[in-house]
């Protein structure tokens, strides 16, 4: 009887000892796999982004980070040996930026900020075939919203560009005449041709040239920029003390 009982009781106590171990499995607290990762950005993509946003307007919107495979889908026509492979190239990539329309979020351009001269072809590619318009800055101590703005107004409106026509004083009457030559130039402020608001000629930062010279518009809703054509003979002392 003692022998046939003995088996029992070491399969009991083994039981016993593995629900125990499992039971202090259980209970012991999982150990902390994560952490902050702190800022999204640096100080430098912080001014990039402020001059970001203020060049794109508030028609649009900027995100951060964006990772590639949610701005651009894959193509339904691939295999799945072609499917996985590029999938995994663009798995773990992301967006510098991606400037979207403030109402849909429907991406409008992606932007990359880059520290150095190398380009990536990746992301030449994905954007090419998505056709996701593509700027590139490089990165700087210092960014200038307008020069921003002129390079995505180009994008997606066709070039127009304003004459920097002149208003002189007659000799004779005194009044504004236009196309004069005596007197000091200065450009006839036009009008927007989104809004109608009046437009003031401002300036891109760098030497006084004409061609970094362009039109905005009075209207803090609008913000409309046109380039400024150049004329034959540029007045040159129209751009001094212009805010960029």
């Amino acid at each position: 009887m003692q022998w046939f009982n003995l088996p029992l009781a070491s399969l009991a106590l083994l039981l016993f000892a593995w629900l125990m171990v499992r039971l202090r499995r259980r209970q012991r607290p999982e150990p902390v796999a994560y952490r902050s990762a702190g800022r999204l950005l640096s100080e430098n993509e912080v001014q990039f982004l402020a001059a970001l946003e203020q060049a794109v307007g508030k028609r649009h919107r900027v995100l951060c980070k964006v990772r590639m495979a949610a701005a651009a889908g894959l193509a339904e026509r691939l295999d799945h040996r072609q499917w996985q492979r590029a999938f995994t190239a663009i798995r773990d990539r992301h967006f510098d930026f991606l400037v979207c329309e403030a109402e849909t979020f429907e991406p409008v351009c992606a932007v990359e900020l880059e520290a150095h001269a190398r380009r990536d072809p990746l992301i030449d590619r994905v954007c090419q075939e998505a056709a996701l318009p593509l700027l590139r800055f490089a990165s700087t101590q210092h960014y200038v919203a307008a020069e921003i703005g002129l390079q995505f107004d180009q994008l997606f409106a066709p070039e127009v560009a304003l004459s920097a026509a002149v208003l002189e004083t007659s000799p004779d009457s005194g009044a504004p005449q236009p196309g004069a030559l005596l007197g000091p130039a200065r450009p006839v402020e036009p009008n927007c041709p989104d809004c109608g608001a009046p437009m003031a000629l401002r300036k891109t930062s760098g030497d006084f040239q004409v061609e970094q010279a362009f039109w905005l518009c009075g209207l803090k809703e609008c913000r409309k920029r046109v380039p400024l054509e150049r004329p034959d003979k540029a007045p040159a002392d129209v751009l001094e003390g212009l805010v960029p």
